[in-house]
């Protein structure tokens, strides 16, 4: 009997799937040289020969493909070019709301028994692949991979898909859109909670609550024609209702890789246990043992204790005696020996303590190196989603270069309003705007200036710009005429 798994994510990485070296590279397994075991990554290179790439077609090019014509006939309606969209693919990346692909995940069985050379499984996961279009019409299939590279891993698949919806009247006639694509081809939209009482494994009960949307009733609806799949072929298919959270596509894998991480380390911890408690059982046996020798010497040192001192023979005062050379040989002889065992006693009191302290050690050495890993494993992660540095350095200098430029546009600016600030305060320039006040005044007004500037390279013009200057004032100067009124 085996577990099935159909998990769907809101986001799909072909880099990864088609094993591109980018992509790939902080995942490449790298073995430890003395113990041959994987420290690093899960993905083995000599491996990928094994994977299957059935359908593989870039996102940008399959929304040219399905919507193209949509897109045509919603911007030949558009009367103004703001509203036309250019790029339908880049148009729904910039959409908080939708997600451009999904990808689903199957797998049949686990790595205890099914593995990554599992042919029966292949075949399963294949006819999944077959049947997608009748099952789903509206999730256009554009990637179907089929990984066998992971060694601690399983045979599993990673399906791309777009959701498709139509009849729209806004916008373009057809777009994407999970929840109405999913609507379209009969799975139930609306949202619904359920509430249970679970018993939990300590006896308490629990009420958890469970939210039915669109996607996971299809998930659901998946799972059972995997299940189906693999009843076809033979394989008996637990049937186990988890009720666990929705995680994205790379939480669900950083989710498997730490299963996998946390089961070698029960094992090996389990190693170390057994290891532990076989010593421990011979330690208790010999400190029994030892313990049995004792008891004789025991007896015999109560009864020396016990012993009145009237009884005891040759006695000087009450700090002192006298023993036969006998009695004392043996006496030296009992005592050495209980010396003896007490020494060995220690001994084994103390190296059942520093094995005690050794397996303390082990533990917080395994939990450290267990902390460490899942750190690492968001560093990864981290380091992953950001900018490589090189781009992030080349975006800083194009920043800086352009605030450089715009700033010294700025200066050239200020030093030519200055400049001309500067013209205009000079008597010539003064002395035209005085002529060109006069000239005004006396043709017209301020209709005749074109007139005058039409003149201004003749030399009447010129002969009146020298009488200026040798007369600032004259044309601001009252002169009385014959009827006595001021000019």
């Amino acid at each position: 009997m085996k577990t099935i798994s159909v998990h769907n994510g809101d986001e799909a990485h072909r880099g990864h799937n088609i094993r591109q070296p980018s992509a790939v590279k902080k995942q490449i397994i790298e073995y430890d040289p003395e113990s041959g075991k994987i420290i690093k990554g899960h993905i083995d290179p000599e491996l990928s020969k094994n994977n299957e790439y059935l359908i593989d077609e870039k996102p940008r090019d399959a929304y040219n493909r399905i919507f193209g014509e949509a897109l045509k006939e919603y911007n030949a309606k558009q009367n103004r070019p703001e509203r036309q969209i250019s790029d339908y693919f880049n148009h729904t990346l910039a959409d908080k709301k939708k997600n451009p692909v999904y990808e689903v995940i199957i797998q049949v069985g686990d790595n205890k028994n099914t593995g990554i050379d599992a042919p029966t499984e292949r075949t399963v996961i294949k006819e999944f692949i077959d049947e997608w279009k009748t099952r789903n019409p509206n999730l256009e299939l554009i990637g179907a991979y089929i990984h066998a590279d992971e060694p601690n891993g399983t045979l599993h698949a990673h399906l791309d898909y777009i959701p498709v919806a139509t009849g729209y009247k806004k916008s373009l006639s057809k777009q994407t859109s999970i929840t109405k694509a999913l609507g379209q081809q009969g799975i139930d939209t609306n949202k619904e909670t359920i509430r249970e009482i679970i018993k939990q494994p300590d006896g308490i009960e629990k009420e958890v609550k469970t939210i039915l949307t669109a996607q996971s009733r299809w998930q659901e609806s998946e799972r059972e024609a995997l299940a189906e799949i693999c009843n076809r072929h033979g394989i008996e298919v637990e049937r186990k209702k988890q009720k666990m959270p929705h995680l994205s596509t790379p939480d669900y894998i950083a989710k498997q890789q730490a299963l996998d991480k946390v089961d070698a380390l029960l094992a090996e911890k389990k190693q170390v246990i057994e290891t532990a408690t076989a010593a421990a059982a011979e330690l208790l046996a010999k400190k029994e043992q030892l313990n049995a020798e004792l008891e004789p010497l025991k007896r015999i040192n109560s009864k020396i204790a016990d012993t009145k001192p009237d009884a005891r023979p040759g006695i000087i005062n009450k700090n002192e005696v006298v023993l036969s050379k006998s009695d004392y040989d043996n006496y030296e002889k009992i005592r050495s020996a209980y010396v003896a065992s007490e020494k060995k006693r220690k001994a084994v009191n103390l190296r059942e303590s520093e094995q005690d302290k050794r397996e303390d050690k082990l533990d917080k050495r395994e939990a450290n190196v267990a902390e460490r890993e899942v750190l690492e494993a968001k560093i990864d992660e981290i380091k992953a989603t950001h900018v490589p540095k090189s781009d992030y350095d080349k975006v800083v200098f194009e920043r800086d270069d352009y605030k450089t430029r715009w700033r010294d546009g700025w200066t050239l600016a200020a030093h030519l309003n200055a400049a001309i600030a500067t013209l205009e305060k000079t008597p010539l320039i003064k002395a035209i705007h005085q002529f060109a006040s006069k000239f005004a005044r006396e043709k017209g007004g301020p209709g005749m200036q074109e007139e005058m500037l039409k003149k201004e390279n003749s030399p009447a013009l010129h002969s009146e710009i020298v009488k200026t200057l040798e007369a600032p004032s004259q044309a601001h100067r009252t002169t009385p005429t014959r009827s006595g009124d001021a000019r």
